[in-house]
This record gives C-alpha cells, sequence and structure tokens, in this order.
C-alpha cells in the first residue's frame, strides 16, 4: 500500500502585549441633528474616520431640509493627534433614491461606496485637497419592478460588492431571498457590473448578503434567516443562518466553494448576521447564542471551525458588531447594561483568541447604543473607533440633542512585537485513511495529543484526547473530506485528509 505522508509547517507569532486600549476622544457632528444618528456606521482607515448620520437632514450649509436624506463626515487626525471634522458628504444630487444616505458603506485608500436605493454611489479621495470628491452613481436593474435598499458594501482594491439582502431576480421563484452584485473598475478606472450571484440553496427571507466582507481573491455572504440544516438541505424551521464562501478563479469570476451553517440549529440563531474576513480568517456573529464562531481557512482553501466565543457575563448582544485585523478582534455588545452598551477586545495567542479588556463610553446611559449597529467599530492597526448612534450629548457632556449621535475613539497603548519560532513537522498517514490515522513527531514533551476533527461544513464532528498514543479511529466517521486539528503541548496544526 502507497501512504502519501502530508507535512504542514506552521510559524506562530508570539506576541508581546503591552497595557491596554485607551479611551482618546469622543466626537459629534459640528451640525447636530435630533435623531441624526451620528456614528450608525464608521469606518477608520490610515488617520482617516467616517461616520454616517442616515437620518440627518440637512445639506453642507445646514439648509434645504431634506427629511432622513442622510450625511458622511469625514474627519482627520492632525499632526498633534486630535481628530477634528473635515467635510461633510452629501448623496450627488440629494435626490429620492438616496434617502437614509449613509447607512451602509465602505472605503478603501482611494474609493467610498455608499448606499443607495438599488445601487450605491462612488466617491474619490483627492490627496492634493485632502477632500473626498463625487464619482458616479451606479443603478441596478432587478427586472421586476421593485427598489430594493443595499444591507452590506465590502470594497477591497478594485472590486466592491452590494449585497441586496431583501432583493431577488425576477426569474426566482422566491421573494426577499437575497442578491450581491459585484462591481469591478475597469482600465480606464469606471465601475463596472461584472458578476451576480444568488445563493446556491434559496429560500424566501433568507436575507442573504445582509451581511459581506472580501479579502482578496476570497468573498463571505452571510444569509442569517437561511433554513439550511447542517447537512445542507432545507428545514422548516428558518433562521439557522448561513454563510457562503466564494472564491476568484483566474478569469475573475466567483465560483461558490463552500457553504457554512449554524453549528446550533435554533430558529433564531442567525449564524451569519455579521461577518469579517481577514486573510485566512473568518468570524462569523450570530444572535440567540450572544457567541461568535472563528474560521480558519487551510491550505486547500476550505474553512474549518478553530473557536468559539461565548460572550461574557451580562453581556447583551454580542456579535450584532464586530471587527478584525491581525491579532485584534473587538466584538460589540450594544445591549449591554439596558442598551448604554460595551465592546470586547480579543488577541489572538498561541493560536487562541483570548479577551483582554472591556471597553465602554467614559460617560454613558441607557440606550446610547454604544457598538449597537451592525457596522459600528472600525479596527484600523492600533486604533478603533466605535459608534453611538443613539447618544444625546456632545464632546463635552452638555447640550443634550435626542438620538443625535457620538463616536469614541480607542488606542492601544504598549508595543507589539513578533518573533517567529519554527516548530517541528508533525507528520499524519495514510492520507486517504480508512480505519486508523497515525502521527508522527510529536513533541517528546508532549503526553497529551488533543486532535479534533471538522467536516467539510466545519463543523465539529468528533474529538479525542490521546494519551501516550499516537493514532486516532477514523472507522466511525462517514466518507468524506475533513480537517484534522493536532495540538500538542508546542504547537497547532492542521490537515485536510480524505476518508475513504
Amino acid at each position: 500500500m502507497r501512504f502519501n505522508t502530508l507535512f504542514l509547517l506552521l510559524l506562530i507569532p508570539i506576541i508581546h502585549f503591552g497595557q491596554s486600549w485607551d479611551f482618546e476622544q469622543k466626537m459629534v457632528a459640528s451640525d447636530r441633528d435630533v435623531r441624526a444618528k451620528y456614528g450608525y456606521n464608521v469606518v477608520i482607515q490610515n488617520n482617516q474616520i467616517l461616520s454616517g448620520a442616515y437620518h440627518e437632514d440637512f445639506d453642507e450649509n445646514g439648509q434645504n431640509f431634506d427629511e432622513d436624506a442622510g450625511a458622511i463626515y469625514y474627519l482627520k487626525k492632525n499632526s498633534n493627534g486630535i481628530w477634528s471634522q473635515r467635510q461633510k458628504i452629501l448623496a450627488i444630487n440629494r435626490e429620492i433614491a438616496s434617502i437614509e444616505f449613509g447607512k451602509v458603506f465602505d472605503m478603501n485608500q482611494t474609493d467610498l461606496i455608499v448606499n443607495r436605493i438599488s445601487g450605491a454611489y462612488t466617491y474619490n479621495y483627492n490627496s492634493v485637497t485632502d477632500l473626498w470628491e463625487d464619482g458616479s452613481r451606479l443603478n441596478f436593474n432587478f427586472n421586476n419592478s421593485s427598489n430594493f435598499s443595499v444591507g452590506s458594501i465590502s470594497v477591497d482594491g478594485d472590486t466592491f460588492i452590494l449585497g441586496f439582502h431583501r432583493a431577488h431576480m425576477s426569474s426566482s421563484i422566491y421573494n426577499g431571498t437575497g442578491v450581491v452584485v459585484i462591481y469591478d473598475r475597469n482600465s480606464t478606472g469606471q465601475w463596472i457590473e461584472s458578476q451576480i450571484i444568488e445563493p446556491s440553496i434559496a429560500g424566501a427571507f433568507d436575507e442573504f448578503g445582509l451581511s459581506s466582507d472580501i479579502d482578496g481573491d476570497y468573498m463571505v455572504v452571510g444569509a442569517p434567516s437561511s433554513s439550511l440544516d447542517n447537512q445542507g438541505n432545507r428545514s422548516p424551521v428558518v433562521g439557522h443562518g448561513a454563510v457562503f464562501v466564494y472564491e476568484r478563479d483566474s478569469m475573475g469570476i466567483w465560483n461558490e466553494v463552500q457553504r457554512l451553517t449554524a453549528p446550533v440549529q435554533s430558529s433564531i440563531a442567525q449564524f451569519g448576521q455579521k461577518v469579517k474576513l481577514d486573510g485566512s480568517t473568518l468570524v462569523i456573529g450570530t444572535n440567540s447564542e450572544n457567541a461568535v464562531y472563528i474560521y480558519k481557512r487551510d491550505s486547500s482553501g476550505q474553512f474549518y471551525m478553530a473557536q468559539r466565543i461565548q460572550g461574557p457575563s451580562g453581556s447583551e448582544d454580542f456579535s450584532r458588531s464586530l471587527d478584525l485585523q491581525g491579532q485584534f478582534l473587538i466584538v460589540g455588545a450594544g445591549g449591554t447594561d439596558n442598551n448604554a452598551g460595551a465592546a470586547y477586545v480579543y488577541e489572538f495567542v498561541n493560536g487562541t483568541w483570548t479577551q483582554r479588556e472591556r471597553l465602554q463610553a467614559p460617560v454613558r446611559s441607557p440606550w446610547d447604543g454604544f457598538a449597537l449597529s451592525f457596522n459600528s467599530i472600525s479596527i484600523d492597526n492600533e486604533n478603533t473607533v466605535i459608534g453611538a448612534y443613539f447618544e444625546d450629548h456632545d464632546e463635552n457632556e452638555n447640550n443634550f440633542i435626542q438620538s443625535s449621535g457620538s463616536i469614541y475613539t480607542f488606542t492601544f497603548n504598549g508595543t507589539l512585537s513578533e518573533e517567529t519560532e519554527s516548530l517541528d513537522q508533525i507528520e499524519i498517514y495514510p492520507n486517504p485513511v480508512t480505519d486508523y490515522l497515525n502521527f508522527n513527531n510529536i513533541s517528546s514533551t508532549s503526553s497529551q495529543l488533543e486532535v479534533d476533527i471538522y467536516n467539510y461544513l466545519g463543523q465539529q464532528v468528533h474529538r479525542e484526547i490521546l494519551n501516550n498514543n499516537q493514532r486516532v479511529n477514523m472507522t466511525q466517521l462517514p466518507a468524506g473530506m475533513y480537517i484534522i486539528e493536532v495540538t500538542d503541548i508546542n504547537q497547532k496544526q492542521a490537515f485536510k485528509v480524505i476518508k475513504s
């Protein structure tokens, strides 16, 4: 018999932690307005902050009342480390299709994409004037005489995606399944619609596209009201939730490569109500569980569940909002303390996400909504901004204006250094396997070996602690592809294994 041995060398970053994330500054709109909801959507990048106020009524001069027209405020940090408002961005022509402008948006260094009824507005950053300039109005035709709002936007390089979570194509037999539309920038700098994606297994009101994210050639789309069960079939119970994973091929076409379903099947689980993709790490938020799930992508491109984080005691609405960058994960719990809100910082340490601290507004009241909205947390390196869109007071905690909204910045007080430790290669064989899977090169100081097995949906199907034994029995598992995660005293490694 011929055995195929699979090798994997891990480079594990050893993180030396500083002290804490410190409150930096509270900011409000220069023209605060009743229930403008400033801070509902926030993005921070390269000393720039964009804060959406989707119920703002006035233009940049405080004139031309247009109820709930919306606005986005651009703030910049100066050389003294102080944030100040630089610009008030409005919808192009403030048309009817722009109502609630600024409720959903995303940006990179040069582009800002903002929600529009059945489409989007694009803006271009001018580095000379340090202002965002009008770009284009994009409209998507659903061919069914319907207009639909945008649930999610994600931009990465020359690609962005719009998630219409309540839409459906005219050919669909279901209402409100959800549609994702992909735009690419062409050689002349124009945004061109390039692909339309519907879920491969669809149902009415799945909300496919309520959440989405794109990073490089991978895209994830949440459908939190989907009824897909753990076997990939539709269930009579709606609301389990699912996340669809896509990969872009060499021709620029996005293809579905995996479906992740709720590990806990519940009618209110809403697995996928929030998703965030950063490199090979995917974080998925839920509703009823008050928990987040963390998935890792293996060398074959498949995601497997690596960790579940339960919300701390007393937290509510944990994972409604979240952001991930590098070794930092910040998860919002906006319902905590009668909706005053809080957020929890996690750091990646030797293969595990560990809670470090809790963030909250220095002065807080019930129903401030700190970290409550879906897009109220954003991380950029060692800086984060968190919105509180129901908050009522100015930056000095004076001048009550109901639900005018505010944002808060925090900075990491400390240094992060990374060392690289090269570990021995664990070997597994045979692969494919029919009965027993064997392990070699286990650390000599390790008396226990933890083996976790996940199916192709990322669901854990077996866990075993091996004492002085270097093989696991797989005879009870059906044929198929599995991810084997092996942990000994010094290292954690993951392998793709075929059970024949």
